[in-house]
């Protein structure tokens, strides 16, 4: 959907109303430049060229703020990815005495930084602490890491402290909202201020840390399989309405889960009833991801002409181009080559970019189409790029 607004200049606006006037009153024969009808128009084209002009101010300087103040539809500040570490000794050295983790000590993975939030301890005659609070030190995406990947002990621990590891992924990092992703999720508001239609409950979802969400009517009702909290399968029976969702990039946690679902039901006070029309059930379950390209054999291979003398630079900026590209689909959107293509090639210094290697079904010049229930999700790891430089 577009949102922009297209002002209108005041010769294309004369031009318009002289077309108009003079092809289709038959009457009107006087066409020449400083006439009294030209004159009549020419100061009508202008005023109303003047409102473009005001509308075009007020929607550059003053819409934001309006969406802001009037409406209450504040910007998501993006939040930090969260999880959980566990400090330990040597492998088969317990510790000879407490061994004490102070709150804000610094970890990491590769350079990503995490901060303990909460204080920890080894146990005398034990080799490794209870899980402890962590989150990353800067807001997006960038600090959801998976399990195993937090390695690095940055701050000055006891000597006996051999080394930290996470045992589950750190998740929920998001990046602050764009004006368009703001935009957006407004348009989103305001179809959904009956709260209980199609629109308000995919609204409530959207005000969470969703960022992607699909609603499915279910009639007849149906068992939808999901999760809990701690992420153990679970069906809900006799559904009515399904409410599918999943952050950025394409994971969806026990915690975003939770989250929506507290949203939809509300606390049945006035001030949060809710978003569940009355007599239908709603269920909760994380969208189905197309992974493709996942894995060894099957990744997204691009082969990239450039001119930009750093290979490096280069590659991690088509890498992010590439990403956000994907990060922008809807559920159910197939992926279209020459999109991806007119994507990376908006960069100046990018000449070429051929896609290699991509199995396309008999007569087609795009990879198979996505089914109407799955995301097309790309991650980091499942695109390769090879950097070819020119002149």
């Amino acid at each position: 959907m577009d949102f922009d607004y297209k002002i209108k200049t005041f010769d294309e606006i004369y031009t318009e109303m002289q077309l108009k006037v003079f092809g289709k009153i038959l009457t009107a024969t006087d066409a020449n430049s400083g006439s009294v009808l030209c004159s009549l128009l020419e100061a009508t084209a202008r005023l109303i060229a003047e409102a473009y002009l005001h509308c075009q101010i007020g929607y550059a300087k003053y819409l934001q703020d309006l969406v802001e103040g009037a409406f209450g539809v504040k910007r998501l500040l993006g939040t930090k990815a969260k999880g959980k570490v566990v400090f330990f000794t040597e492998k088969g050295k317990p510790a000879a005495s407490h061994l004490y983790i102070a709150v804000g000590t610094e970890i990491a993975c590769g350079d990503t930084v995490f901060v303990t939030t909460e204080s920890g301890m080894i146990d005398k005659g034990t080799e490794q602490s209870n899980p402890i609070f962590a989150e990353a030190k800067e807001i997006g995406e960038k600090g959801n890491v998976p399990s195993e990947s937090v390695d690095t002990i940055l701050s000055g621990l006891h000597s006996s402290i051999a080394g930290v590891k996470n045992i589950r992924p750190f998740e929920n990092g998001t990046s602050a909202e764009t004006d368009p992703e703001l935009r957006k999720r407004f348009v989103n508001y305001l179809r959904g201020l009956q709260r209980t239609n199609f629109y308000g409950v995919k609204e409530a979802a959207l005000s969470t840390k969703a960022y992607h969400v699909n609603v499915v009517l279910c009639a007849p009702p149906k068992d939808i399989p999901t999760r809990d909290f701690d992420g153990n399968p679970v069906t809900e029976h006799n559904v009515n309405c399904a409410v599918y969702v999943c952050d950025k990039e394409g994971e969806c946690s026990g915690a975003l889960l939770d989250e929506v679902r507290k949203t939809l039901r509300g606390d049945g006070t006035y001030n949060n009833p809710g978003y569940t029309p009355a007599g239908v059930h709603l269920a909760v379950a994380p969208i189905v991801a197309d992974r493709r390209f996942q894995g060894e054999g099957n990744k997204l291979n691009l082969e990239i002409f450039s001119v930009l003398p750093d290979k490096e630079e280069a590659k991690e900026r088509v890498r992010k181009k590439v990403i956000e590209f994907f990060q922008g689909f809807e559920v159910g959107q197939s992926l279209i080559i020459t999109d991806l293509i007119l994507a990376v090639r908006q960069f100046d210094w990018v000449t070429d970019v051929i896609i290699k290697d991509m199995n396309l079904p008999q007569g087609s010049a795009n990879p198979s189409a996505t089914e109407s229930h799955k995301l097309l999700v790309v991650k980091e790891e499942d695109v390769l790029i090879t950097i070819k430089q020119q002149g």
